[in-house]
């Protein structure tokens, strides 16, 4: 769990103080590669699902940010038909941060599913108490504040099967 620094939201008659303070927005561009044409979307979030990258014992928060926001290319079966030229073709989609929550909750995705085959991810995730930055993250047109400072870290001890949730806090009165 994050607070942004200096962060602050308005409110709106239709928001509640969960969407003033955890709502986020992901802004999509998505290009064919075919004849270039690209539409945006946005979606909501309250929480970032990060992927741990594969093979390694130990990463930063900022390798698991690095993995979520890459540019991925959807080919084969996977192909969007373009409403523009009408062909199906390899595409390419651009994940930004359009408008970051006054608090950003990020969840590391530790379990692994292949086929009947599951495990936990044991990797060694590191990460920075205060100013996280994820201005490189963030979409041009965003004018928000993009740093965070840690508030709390829960965690699991345990395998598939069974474990225990804990949770750190950062007392705001002794920071």
């Amino acid at each position: 769990l994050l607070k942004r620094e200096n962060g602050g939201a308005s409110a709106t008659p239709e928001s509640s103080i969960i969407t003033l303070l955890f709502e986020g927005q992901l802004r999509y561009v998505t290009q064919g590669l075919h004849c270039d044409h690209q539409t945006q979307s946005s979606q909501v979030f309250t929480m970032l699902s990060l992927p741990i990258p594969n093979g390694s014992k130990k990463c930063s928060l900022q390798d698991c940010l690095a993995l979520f926001f890459q540019q991925n290319t959807l080919t084969s079966s996977n192909q969007i038909l373009c409403s523009q030229c009408g062909i199906k073709q390899d595409t390419a989609i651009l994940t930004t941060l359009d408008s970051p929550p006054t608090i950003l909750i990020l969840h590391l995705k530790r379990f692994e599913c292949q086929g009947k085959k599951k495990k936990k991810l044991k990797t060694n995730v590191s990460f920075s108490m205060e100013n996280l930055d994820l201005s490189p993250y963030v979409s041009p047109s965003s004018s928000k504040h993009k740093t965070y400072w840690l508030y709390a870290v829960i965690n699991h001890s345990g395998d598939l099967n069974a474990g225990h949730y804990t949770a750190c806090c950062r007392n705001p009165l002794t920071q």
